[in-house]
């Protein structure tokens, strides 16, 4: 059935005043609360593939083997569409890396951005961006099945702001590598039906993510470029459930189609209590509750 892993970006020290634990401590954690499972982000200050040699890679492996956890995805965070080329290459070899270290931890999945998580690039069309995307996206599908890893691609704006978007791309690049990562929220976002959304991607998706964000339209301090149209939206932060994202027709509808996979809880913003370590605790131990009840 479905899991719940804990994304390591939940203490990362990535938001304001949120606390940043080591690696080891944020395995230990999602193992005493009773995640299923952890997510690790492939970059600083966590899992860089810089930072990681042969030997703590293993350690890192065995050391969540030891806890009987599994390694559902590791998230890598590249960006495909910037308008210089050098900057693509360079963006390709860090993906590379990635899938290099996925393969030894023994994580079978590595997510994928289209063009990171800001702004689209000033300088360059949408048309001129995606197709910058869909090369790099095929390359390193490439490199992803040499090492019988799969690529998921993340319904994440700019470029991929909507799940349609994300199964375009994968059709385009017609890789059995490159497959789909569908978040409840960021559908939500997109003013997509959750349902829908599942009913369509179907079989191709292999990762989901689950937040206290939520993303309301209307007049608020962040904005991204989406197709040439400025769209503004506010981020609210609420317990899972609270919020204005279905995650219940979302899990009914990821049963539906015979889902099987995880659905891993990131903490990706400031949230209500504060950042430090005990407070986020209390918001990934609730947060297992909720799921747990969702997914039995």
């Amino acid at each position: 059935g479905l899991n719940s892993p804990l994304h390591s970006v939940s203490y990362s020290g990535t938001w304001g005043a949120q606390c940043f634990l080591p690696l080891d401590k944020i395995v230990t954690k999602a193992a005493e609360f009773g995640y299923d499972g952890i997510e690790i982000a492939a970059k600083r200050p966590h899992a860089s593939p810089l930072d990681l040699d042969i030997e703590s890679r293993k350690r890192l492996k065995d050391s969540i083997e030891s806890k009987g956890l599994e390694i559902a995805c590791i998230a890598a965070y590249n960006d495909f569409a910037d308008p210089h080329p050098f900057i693509r290459e360079m963006n390709l070899l860090q993906l590379r890396e990635t899938i290099h270290l996925a393969y030894d931890l023994g994580a079978k999945l590595v997510r994928v951005f289209a063009s990171g998580m800001g702004n689209m690039h000033a300088g360059a069309t949408f048309d001129e961006q995606w197709a910058w995307v869909c090369e790099n996206l095929t390359k390193a599908a490439k490199y992803a099945e040499d090492q019988a890893i799969v690529l998921g691609l993340q319904n994440h704006s700019p470029i991929m702001h909507s799940y349609k978007n994300v199964l375009q791309m994968i059709k385009e690049v017609g890789s059995d590598s490159l497959k789909a990562v569908i978040d409840a929220p960021l559908l939500f976002m997109a003013g997509e039906s959750v349902t829908e959304a599942v009913k369509e991607a179907g079989n191709l998706i292999v990762h989901s993510h689950t937040g206290p964000s939520d993303y309301v339209w209307g007049p608020g301090p962040l904005d991204h470029t989406i197709g040439g149209l400025r769209r503004v939206y506010t981020l609210r932060t609420f317990p899972l459930g609270k919020g204005n994202t279905n995650y219940k027709a979302f899990v009914n509808s990821l049963k539906e189609v015979g889902y099987n996979g995880f659905l891993s809880y990131e903490i990706c913003g400031p949230v209500p209590g504060g950042g430090d370590e005990e407070n986020l605790d209390k918001w990934a131990k609730d947060a297992l509750v909720y799921m747990r009840g969702l997914l039995e």
